[in-house]
């Protein structure tokens, strides 16, 4: 009679500690509870992926801070520029608009703030106006009363 290999419970403790994988998926099996941090022989670090629409992420110096995409970045130094001048105030960025919560659904809008009137604008910055963007744009037309003002659009 052979002897059965006996397979030990999956628990946290059995993951290698850098992949992150069963030792059954044959990877490496090393114990997260080594000191040496080895690099396990499996471990690829994971290539990043380009942009849906192949926008780059762009940081401002003005701004001191990082954006999604070179039109957001423009806008953003734009829209604060006009802040200094005076003629907005109470400038946001990154606003989450709940649209639903279970299942959760938002819509981060680039930018919100107040012109000289006191009217609150949301302004989002595309390259694409895309159908998920257009449904959400409705959503929260419906629900909240919002107009969403879109820069740097191409429209199908």
């Amino acid at each position: 009679m052979s002897k059965e290999r006996t397979r030990q419970p999956y628990t946290r403790k059995n993951l290698c500690y850098r992949c992150q994988v069963w030792p059954a998926a044959k990877a490496c099996y090393l114990k997260p509870t080594t000191s040496e941090g080895k690099q396990c022989p499996e471990f690829e670090p994971k290539a990043e992926q380009p942009n849906k629409f192949h926008a780059e992420t762009t940081y401002s110096n003005m701004m001191g801070r990082g954006f999604d995409s070179k039109l957001e970045a423009r806008r953003a130094e734009d829209l604060r520029g006009r802040e200094i001048a005076g003629a907005i105030s109470d400038l946001e960025y990154q606003v989450p608009i709940i649209l639903s919560e279970y299942p959760r659904v938002a819509l981060h809008v680039d930018f919100r703030y107040k012109d000289q009137d006191g009217k609150v604008i949301w302004e989002d910055s595309k390259g694409k106006e895309t159908r998920e963007f257009r449904v959400k744009r409705i959503w929260a037309k419906q629900l909240y009363g919002i107009d969403i003002l879109l820069t740097g659009v191409k429209r199908k």
